[in-house]
């Protein structure tokens, strides 16, 4: 059923009767989502951590996928969450990588900064991975997020 029919429905009756099972289905899943993202929001300002603004960037992320990427509004909020997230893990000694790609790529959907520097701050993050690959060798997260980021550079 498309999206549009349902904007286009006069109450939320009309809508109901428009709906078809699967289409229900759907919305359940968009409100159960919505409620999750509160959830973690809530728990987030009684406690911050770099975690729960990671999970806040992906929960928005699928808002937007769910939206059929038609609510960009949420992207600008994701990549703030990750920003956040990425401050906090760099402000522990812990490395924000899996933040950083995300911030990376959903600037890269929004066109929020130059292709030069978002490839200047994914090199650089690269060479962050590299470095602590050389002072953790023991740290399996450390080698799969510098191959996440070489893989990333070589896709651009």
């Amino acid at each position: 059923m498309d999206s549009k029919l349902l904007d286009d429905a006069d109450s939320d009756e009309d809508a109901d009767n428009l709906m078809s099972p699967e289409t229900g289905h759907i919305r359940a899943l968009i409100s159960q989502q919505r409620r999750g993202l509160e959830y973690l929001e809530h728990a987030n300002r009684l406690e911050e951590t770099a975690d729960r603004h990671a999970q806040i960037g992906s929960a928005l992320k699928r808002q937007f996928i769910m939206s059929d990427c038609s609510d960009r509004s949420l992207l600008p909020r994701a990549i703030s969450a990750y920003r956040r997230s990425m401050e906090m893990n760099r402000a522990d000694n812990a490395f924000g990588c899996y933040a950083m790609l995300n911030i990376l790529t959903l600037e890269i959907l929004i066109h929020a900064r130059p292709v030069e520097d978002l490839l200047r701050d994914a090199e650089a993050t690269y060479a962050e991975a590299s470095s602590l690959k050389l002072q953790k060798p023991g740290d399996i997260w450390v080698w799969v997020q510098e191959g996440m980021w070489f893989g990333y550079l070589s896709s651009l």
